[in-house]
């Protein structure tokens, strides 16, 4: 049974999407570009890029990993999608979006 997220626990969100091997060097620079706003609009946010170690058929699955001190809040993730949105390349790869907090062990 899903569980709500709790007050106070500490959002991550991860998004990943496929870019065929072909478009790998438009990909690297919009991740630039990505990373050029995000620091300048979101000076709190801390996003990690990583990518599978093999790609799979022509393409590779990328994965950008946002985390900030307080979590990632839906005010935050709003505000990130805004940046997204300014980088034109990310709309052509179809992104998965999963939101994780810390494992609860009780």
């Amino acid at each position: 049974m899903s569980q709500p997220i709790l007050e106070g626990e500490q959002r991550t969100l991860f998004m990943y999407y496929k870019v065929p091997i072909e478009e790998r060097a438009a990909a690297i620079a919009a991740a630039h570009d990505l990373i050029t706003r995000l620091s300048t609009a979101l000076p709190e946010l801390h996003l990690e890029l990583m990518q599978r170690p093999e790609p799979s058929k022509g393409v590779e699955t990328w994965m950008e990993v946002y985390r900030a001190s307080s979590g990632v809040t839906q005010a935050l993730e709003e505000r990130i999608e805004t940046v997204l949105n300014m980088v034109p390349a990310f709309r052509h790869w179809p992104r998965a979006r999963e939101v994780f907090v810390p494992l609860r062990m009780q």
